[in-house]
């Protein structure tokens, strides 16, 4: 216990040493308020801005130095307060004195100390935009780092960062790029406008910049969607697509353009968003009957990419007065498929025949309730509208539903003054087969026909209805000595076939 209580007392003893040492008052301590009221000792720093009591200096020495060394020493010396950082704020005002300094390195060591000390003013950035301007690369270097650091207090330095994307040097490229990202949105109208730059390099980079950057760059990428020039365009185009449904706007914007590159560059990216350009719909319908087929084409081809969204638009175009756009808009709807069989079946009892039938041949493609769409599309092939007749007759042809029951429909056809109904009607016969032998008469009239393809639609017809085809046997034989091989070829095979 006596051993204890030494240890204890021993203990207590050197507390109050330390705190008297430290000029905190204790009782029966020495000095006390006196000894905290003695300045403490001025911390120093070596060149590196680290605490060096022995050979460091103060920072009221340092400052002294910035009037008395040679310049590059006098640089140094910023650098040092720099380095030194928050204790050394009392130097800002000998620091701003150097921004108007004719040695460029003392110059930017300077603003660059500064902004290290928190001060960020414009007379510091405009000093570190005229370093990017040094013709030594340590200091350009040192003046991109910095106004990185600055982030978007740095905008006015974007257009000389954009100049050095295409500097000599390799690392004050790469030094640039990553300081315009700092930057940021305030950055994207410079690197937008260097899209089209003179120079290949700064676009290509610039562009590199702006494809890592949020959708905060599309506001100032949008309208180089439109551009006439292709290049520019196509970057333009392509970072706004990484954005998806937000770079919609700008394509639709585009594709109002009186230049129809501009709007088939447009419609494709459109195409290319697949189901995220849903708010485009209604303007890719109006792009259906667009002046360039391709643009037309592109268009349906969204539409489809979109998906169910677009099935009731495009029914309602499948009354439209322009044929083409009704085509488009029905095979847009092929495209999308089971999601569009519903809507299509409703649009079966539609008041308007072109409704009526573009939806019926829809769902004959999509092999989706024939007993509803086949009445409807083999009654249009007596349909006073020529373009529905031919696309019944050809939807038949393609598609190959069992016409045993519609004969009489087809053969009718066969006598109808459009070339194109004929020449479906025939194929439509040749699927048949011998079932539609009261065909014969009207195929033996079309053996007649200018058109070779008509005539030898109407010799295979002939040859797959077979031996019940005997009466046209001699007008079929005839066609044997034919200067056309094709026609030639054909005979013969449905010779055979009749005898």
């Amino acid at each position: 216990m006596k051993h204890d209580n030494g240890l204890r007392h021993g203990l207590t003893a050197g507390l109050i040493l330390v705190a008297c040492g430290l000029g905190v008052f204790v009782p029966g301590c020495g000095g006390g308020a006196t000894d905290r009221d003695e300045p403490a000792e001025e911390v120093r720093y070596d060149v590196e801005g680290r605490v060096d009591p022995d050979k460091g200096k103060t920072v009221d020495e340092w400052i002294a130095r910035l009037d008395k060394d040679e310049m590059r020493d006098r640089a140094r010396v910023a650098r040092v307060l720099g380095k030194i950082g928050p204790p050394a704020r009392r130097a800002i005002p000998a620091l701003k004195a150097k921004l108007d300094s004719s040695h460029d390195e003392l110059k930017l060591r300077a603003a660059a100390a500064l902004v290290r000390l928190g001060e960020t003013s414009h007379p510091v950035v405009s000093a570190l935009i005229d370093g990017l301007e040094s013709n030594q690369r340590p200091l350009r270097l040192k003046a991109i780092e910095t106004l990185g650091e600055l982030g978007e207090r740095a905008a006015a330095a974007a257009g000389p960062l954009v100049e050095l994307l295409n500097d000599p040097s390799e690392p004050v490229k790469n030094a640039a790029a990553e300081a315009l990202k700092t930057i940021g949105p305030p950055a994207y109208p410079e690197l937008a406008k260097a899209l089209d730059h003179n120079e290949t390099k700064i676009c290509q980079a610039a562009a590199d910049v702006l494809a890592q950057a949020g959708p905060g760059v599309i506001p100032a990428v949008s309208k180089l969607a439109a551009s006439r020039d292709g290049d520019v365009r196509t970057r333009a185009c392509t970072i706004l697509a990484a954005h998806g449904p937000k770079a919609v706007p700008a394509f639709v914007a585009a594709l109002g353009s009186a230049d129809e590159q501009v709007r088939l560059t447009a419609v494709t990216n459109l195409k290319d968003l697949g189901a995220d350009a849903e708010a485009a719909i209604e303007d890719l319908i109006k792009a259906l009957k667009d002046t360039n087929t391709e643009v037309c084409n592109q268009a349906q081809a969204a539409l489809a990419g979109i998906g169910s969204p677009a099935v009731a638009p495009l029914i309602a175009r499948l009354d439209d007065v322009d044929p083409f756009a009704r085509k488009l808009a029905s095979d847009a709807l092929v495209q999308i498929g089971a999601p569009a069989v519903a809507d299509l079946v409703k649009a079966l009892d539609s008041d308007s025949e072109s409704v009526r039938v573009h939806a019926a041949a829809a769902l004959l493609k999509l092999n989706a309730h024939a007993d509803k769409a086949l009445p409807v599309v083999v009654g249009a092939l007596a349909s006073d509208s020529e373009d529905l007749a031919i696309l019944a007759a050809r939807t038949l042809a393609e598609t190959r539903p069992d016409l045993k029951a519609h004969v009489p429909a087809v053969v009718a056809a066969l006598g109808r003054s459009e070339p194109k109904v004929r020449l479906y009607a025939s194929r439509c016969v040749g699927h048949v087969g011998p079932a539609a032998k009261a065909a014969v008469p009207a195929l033996t009239k079309l053996l007649d026909a200018r058109d070779p393809d008509l005539l030898i639609a109407a010799l295979k017809a002939l040859g797959a209805i077979g031996k019940p085809a005997a009466p046209a046997a001699e007008r079929v034989g005839q066609l044997t000595n034919h200067d056309n091989p094709r026609i030639i070829a054909a005979a013969e095979d449905a010779l055979k076939a009749i005898k």
